[in-house]
Order: structure tokens, then sequence, then C-alpha cells
């Protein structure tokens, strides 16, 4: 008894020996591996090294990637015309448009909807288009540097 290897215990003497194996190749690699601490304010762009570092020494984004990249864009388009369109009241910057009020509403409406990640509607679309064009907005972007506007929004 005992003298002979039952297959049990050989079975599991190769399994260890490939688990070792694998073990000393991820070892190898995390060896390889550079780590990179990025510190910094919000707002600063430690997001976009990041991603600027993934597209020139990765094979860039993937197809989810680049759509969760896109309803950011949507979001973002959105999020910044009605941030200008709340700054209007505190720096006193009067609308000259009778539309600016029907267009911030549409926009309002897109958020409160969670439309905003989405394809612009046409009538979306035509709103931002409008409000962009407004001389109110433009002032407010212009002035920006008066109150917190995301740097993504031009």
């Amino acid at each position: 008894m005992g003298l002979c290897q039952s297959n049990l215990i050989r079975y599991q003497i190769e399994q260890n020996k490939r688990i070792e194996k694998e073990l000393q190749i991820a070892s190898k690699v995390q060896g390889q591996t550079q780590k990179l601490l990025l510190l910094g304010a919000a707002e600063c762009g430690k997001s976009t090294i990041l991603k600027q570092m993934r597209i020139l020494h990765d094979n860039g984004f993937s197809p989810d990637e680049l759509d969760n990249q896109r309803s950011l864009i949507y979001s973002n388009t959105i999020q910044g015309m009605l941030t200008m369109i709340r700054a209007m009241d505190n720096l006193g910057v009067v609308p000259k448009s009778a539309k600016m009020q029907r267009n911030a509403s549409i926009l309002r409406e897109v958020v409160q909807t969670d439309q905003e990640y989405w394809p612009f509607a046409r009538e979306t679309y035509e709103a931002l288009k409008q409000l962009w064009a407004d001389e109110a907005v433009q002032e407010c972007f212009s002035r920006r540097a008066e109150y917190h506007l995301h740097d993504g929004v031009r």
C-alpha cells in the first residue's frame, strides 16, 4: 500500500505543474507591465492622457467604448448648452431671441426623459443650432471663465 500512485494523485501532480507554469508566465508578464500614477485636479486632462495612451499603444477603442464615448458627447453637448443658459441669470445676460425659452425647454425635456445620450432628434438638433447662434449664448460662452463650463464645450 502506498507504493503506487493512483490516477487521482498523478492528475493532481500534472494539474499542479500546469498551474505553476501559468503562474510563472503571469509573473513575467506582470514584471514587464509599466504602471503610471496620474494625479491632477478635476478637469485637467487626466482621462484625456489615458485615452491618448490607449490609442497610441493599444488597439484603440472597442466598438462598445466608441458607442459609450459617442453617448457622452451627446450628453455633454446638451448639458453644456443648459449650463450656459442657467449662467445667463447670474451674468445678467438678457436673451434677445423669443425662441430661447422654447429651445431651452426642448433641451430640458430631453434630459428629463433620459434621451440626452442618444443621437439628436431633428427638433433637438434645431434647438441646439438656434441656441448656439443666439447672441446671448455667445456672450455667455465668451464669459465662460466667470462660471464653470466643461472644457469640452465648444
